[in-house]
């Protein structure tokens, strides 16, 4: 797939590739199940997409053949995947230097953006999530933090609120200031029986954001002041429960939308390859 995209960017000149259809294909798994969005592109309008489901979290010949069949569309064609490795963060400094101050940066693989602040991402979990999807490629692989900055520019540019992405098996937290980056952080959610996870899931969430606000509020390496708003990105079903819990018990207005996780990585993606939508 890879030789076959390589050849096809050599081939057409960037004027003409605007008139081609261009696939974009955003890979999300959960605890026990792979989502993969197919979105097609037609100038910088979206013209087509389509999410199947998969069982399982490795990438297997079913979700291969889905892929290698979306491919078949166009020789434009790219693949993202939404990092879920626990060893990833966001700090606000692009600075090797100062970033010491709060992870170790020895074997870190980093991305600056506004040349304030970096996400980063262990080398050792690139190596794995590269190794688990070196039978189809990836053109992408993207932090949550980014998928933040896409899904809340507008808000992140006017306002002092908190940002959360709540995954199936994950929180992301970012707080921004008027444009300014400010804290981030990243909590795995795990669960000890699959069958009552919905109901016990809830009250684990709720304590991983209070506990990381209360870092975020206390930490002196972080320039913090008080939160009014809460932005929250859901991609589960028990949205209502956990906005009731942040009112009640944070006193902080919540806005909440849900979204399709797989579908929002695979416009990620199509922001990357420079045809924004």
């Amino acid at each position: 797939m890879r030789i076959r995209y390589a050849r096809a960017v050599m081939q057409i000149s960037k004027v003409l590739a605007y008139f081609y259809t261009k696939v974009f294909i955003g890979i999300v798994h959960g605890r026990a199940q792979t989502d993969i969005t197919v979105l097609t592109v037609r100038g910088s309008s979206i013209s087509h997409h389509y999410t199947r489901k998969f069982d399982g979290i490795e990438c297997s010949d079913a979700m291969q053949t889905f892929i290698e069949e979306a491919a078949e569309l166009s020789p434009l064609f790219f693949t993202a995947v939404l990092c879920d490795a626990a060893e990833q963060g966001a700090i606000p400094t692009c600075s090797k230097q100062h970033a010491g101050q709060f992870t170790d940066v020895d074997f870190l693989e980093s991305i600056c953006f506004d040349e304030k602040w970096m996400i980063y991402l262990s080398r050792d979990a690139l190596y794995h999530l590269q190794e688990r999807y070196k039978r189809i490629g990836v053109d992408f692989i993207f932090s949550p933090f980014a998928l933040i900055k896409q899904l809340y520019k507008e808000q992140i540019s006017r306002e002092h609120a908190l940002f959360i992405l709540n995954e199936e098996t994950s929180v992301s937290l970012a707080v921004f200031d008027k444009g300014e980056f400010q804290f981030a952080a990243y909590e795995k959610i795990g669960v000890s029986d699959l069958s009552s996870e919905k109901q016990d899931d809830i009250p684990k969430r709720f304590k991983s954001i209070e506990k990381i606000l209360d870092i975020y509020y206390h930490d002196v390496r972080y320039k913090s002041s008080f939160i009014e708003k809460i932005y929250l990105a859901d991609t589960q079903k028990n949205t209502d429960t956990i906005v009731t819990l942040m009112k009640n018990e944070l006193f902080i207005d919540v806005e909440y939308a849900s979204i399709d996780l797989a579908y929002e990585v695979a416009k990620l993606a199509a922001t990357e390859a420079k045809y924004a939508l």
